[in-house]
């Protein structure tokens, strides 16, 4: 029998997250309020059996509960949550996109994407739209890379309840009255939406929905996402599934009532659409036998980087978790960077692709320095090395 099973089931919650089989060690709770209340709370996420081998653990048995029962239980379902969603994201790196994002699952299966920072009004949204849609879930809409199913996360939502000072308590999705997907359709990643919510009150009222350019929806996607770098071709990976839909989209709105009437027509297909997604390529090159530079003097070629997509405007760079858009100059160095250049050969190339500018030669040695200062570049065999 393994550690997991030893434990009294009464001490545990067993859940099923992203796919994979997570335990709960529960700290002591005489009269079980507490435990009941969390599995009514986690009620979409129970696993059917019993704990699987390689669950991951999130023991929580050395927590110490407050004096009154409301805050003890408060608290146990913050911790709850937080260790869920932590460790369950850190077994995930590597193999899942990880989008910090409200999912809405449509009739057909697909799940629209919220994406925005912490704390703009996702979980809102998420409130009034679970009543039309389906609730996937209202912190990460997780992505098999390659096939673009969704695996589900319908956590308990954290909503201010003012009887427990003010604070936010966990409430499941069941006793929220939010819709469940259908059963019998599996999960697919439908349109990436990243949410623009007004708060000015003179704004404009109607929500629109239209297509974000790659240069705007990349530093804005990229941000809500975990550890991004260590999938394969991370950007390349995340521009193709975007493009299943039209390419990335952005949603204004000033109140989260709106959305459900807006989104449910635009989903149909009755809102005008674009001519389809901006195009990219990768601008990853793998240097295998290089040749050498024209000329004397240092020698600069890119670094390794995690990825790079030639977008409309500029060059999209991920290296390690830092995130780089390059434009003007800049992406014309990077594309001429196929091969190691020297400054001179670089010089020309800006002049060839801008025309002639004054001091050309000293403009391109301060940005080759300043992309080398980001890790982007490498100099050797000349004074900036």
């Amino acid at each position: 029998m393994s550690a997991l099973v030893a434990v009294e089931e009464q001490d545990r919650l067993d859940l099923v997250v992203f796919d994979r089989p997570v335990t709960v060690l529960l700290p002591p709770d005489p009269d079980g309020e507490r435990r009941a209340r969390l599995r009514d709370a986690w009620s979409r996420c129970l696993s059917p059996g019993p704990p699987a081998a390689g669950a991951v653990l999130c023991d929580l048995r050395a927590v110490t509960a407050p004096t009154e029962e409301a805050d003890s239980g408060a608290r146990l379902g913050d911790l709850v949550t937080t260790a869920v969603t932590t460790r369950t994201m850190e077994s995930a790196l590597g193999t899942l996109l990880l989008l910090h994002a409200a999912g809405l699952a449509a009739e057909d299966g697909r799940v629209m994407a919220l994406c925005a920072p912490p704390g703009t009004g996702k979980t809102t949204a998420t409130l009034v739209l679970a009543r039309r849609f389906g609730y996937v879930t209202d912190e990460t809409v997780a992505v098999v890379p390659g096939t673009g199913q969704v695996l589900p996360y319908p956590k308990p939502l954290q909503i201010i309840d003012r009887e427990v000072a003010a604070r936010k308590v966990a409430r499941g999705p069941e006793e929220l009255g939010l819709r469940a997907p259908s059963a019998s359709t599996a999960l697919h990643l439908g349109p990436v939406i990243v949410l623009d919510r007004s708060l000015d009150p003179a704004g404009d009222a109607a929500p629109t929905v239209t297509p974000l350019p790659l240069a705007e929806a990349l530093p804005r996607i990229v941000a809500q996402t975990s550890s991004l770098h260590l999938l394969p071709r991370p950007l390349q990976t995340l521009c193709a599934l975007m493009d299943a839909h039209g390419g990335p989209w952005l949603l204004h709105y000033a109140e989260a009532e709106t959305l459900p009437e807006v989104l449910d027509a635009w989903l149909a297909g009755r809102e005008s659409r674009s001519a389809g997604p901006e195009s990219w390529e990768s601008a990853v090159v793998e240097e295998t036998s290089p040749s050498p530079p024209c000329g004397d003097g240092a020698v600069v070629r890119r670094a390794p980087v995690a990825d790079a997509v030639a977008i409309p405007g500029g060059v999209a760079v991920l290296r390690g978790g830092d995130f780089f858009l390059l434009q003007g100059v800049g992406a014309t160095l990077w594309e001429r960077l196929t091969r190691p250049r020297t400054l001179d050969e670089l010089t020309e190339a800006l002049v060839a692709a801008h025309g002639t500018v004054e001091g050309a030669d000293g403009i391109v040695a301060e940005l080759v320095e300043q992309l080398r200062d980001r890790g982007l570049l490498s100099i050797a065999d000349g004074g900036l090395a």
